[in-house]
């Protein structure tokens, strides 16, 4: 009988003995029962895009940068990521300060991520502080395929993510 149970203090139940586990021990426990599944899921694309508030400085704007593209050397799960600011010449109030995505193997790669003590650091310390109201959106996807970019480094990419209100069907 071996039985986890989400949330801080974690415990485990094997053979009539109850152990707490840390978070860490908890995503080693993820990453393992997901090694030695083998059903085989579909990748997941993360799309990120946060908009912070109009007084957060270039230098905490190039801190976030910088954390967020250090955080695929930290997280093993991530297969790739891309970050940046947005373009100054083409900015209106409408638009995102920061974007990116990252990619995964799978969806539990991509909880794994999502629980990861040093993604969850990040925004406590670099998005937080700094994000406007409404000021975030995220979107997960299931891409045809993920490979390496071979983008220029000049090159600009669009992201758009659309909110549709809750109400709204699938044939409107």
């Amino acid at each position: 009988d071996l039985r986890v149970l989400c949330g801080t203090g974690s415990k485990i139940s094997l053979n009539r003995q109850t152990v707490t586990i840390s978070i860490n021990m908890r995503l080693l426990l993820i990453l393992a029962l997901c090694a030695a599944t083998s059903v085989r899921s579909q990748p997941i694309r993360h799309h990120i895009l946060v908009k912070l508030k109009p007084d957060t400085s270039q230098a905490d704007k190039q801190a976030l940068l910088e954390g967020l593209r250090g955080m695929q050397e930290d997280i093993a799960v991530i297969k790739h990521a891309e970050f940046g600011l947005q373009d100054a010449n083409i900015t209106d109030s409408r638009s995102s300060t920061v974007g990116g995505i990252l990619d995964f193997a799978s969806a539990a790669d991509y909880q794994v991520y999502a629980q990861h003590p040093k993604h969850l650091a990040l925004i406590q310390n670099l998005i937080v502080p700094f994000i406007a109201d409404g000021g975030r959106a995220a979107l997960q996807t299931n891409p045809d395929r993920i490979k390496d970019s071979n983008i220029s480094p000049n090159a600009i990419r669009h992201h758009i993510l659309v909110k549709l209100k809750s109400d709204t069907s699938q044939a409107d």
